[in-house]
């Protein structure tokens, strides 16, 4: 079954812990119900870009509050090996115009723009991990505008040895 269906059922497919911000997430199969993995990109761990995605008005609201340094950590329990990535924050959040649709196969004119590759035939000798919600016209507190991305990178730093509970 897949979330258009009306019988569909969001489950869980691992874990996001932004230790900085004291906060702890399942990741979810529809980000609907909680953030989610975009199935079109990286697994966390795996070479090129680790896409997950929130609702602003839900667990990604503090998400302009991560900063450099800061430790991400994620991990799958329904593909990849079960174990958690610890990512470090490369830089501020930035804020970015133009609505890109949650869960689209690739945003392509974000990743262009930034001058990251989108999906390429070569694999990317990087592991990066973004993180992303809707906002406002530069981070306005506007309930009904969502124009706006703010967008969080870090980079793949060590894998943990526990498995994702």
């Amino acid at each position: 079954m897949s979330a258009e269906s009306p019988d569909y059922t969001p489950h869980t497919t691992g874990v996001i812990r932004l230790p900085s911000l004291g906060l702890e997430f399942e990741l979810m199969s529809d980000i609907d119900a909680g953030p989610a993995h975009n199935v079109w990109s990286s697994l966390p761990g795996e070479p090129g870009t680790c896409d997950v995605a929130a609702h602003r008005s839900g667990p990604f609201r503090h998400l302009g509050h991560l900063r450099a340094g800061d430790e991400v950590f994620v991990g799958l329990t329904t593909v990849g090996d079960g174990v958690l990535r610890r990512y470090v924050v490369t830089g501020p959040p930035a804020i970015f115009p133009e609505y890109h649709p949650v869960l689209s196969p690739w945003r392509k004119e974000l990743f262009d723009r930034l001058g990251i590759p989108g999906p390429a035939v070569h694999v990317p000798s990087y592991c990066r991990l973004l993180l992303q919600t809707c906002s406002s016209r530069e981070g306005l507190e506007d309930p009904d505008d969502n124009s706006h991305r703010i967008v969080v990178f870090a980079e793949l730093h060590e894998v943990e040895t526990r498995e994702v509970a």
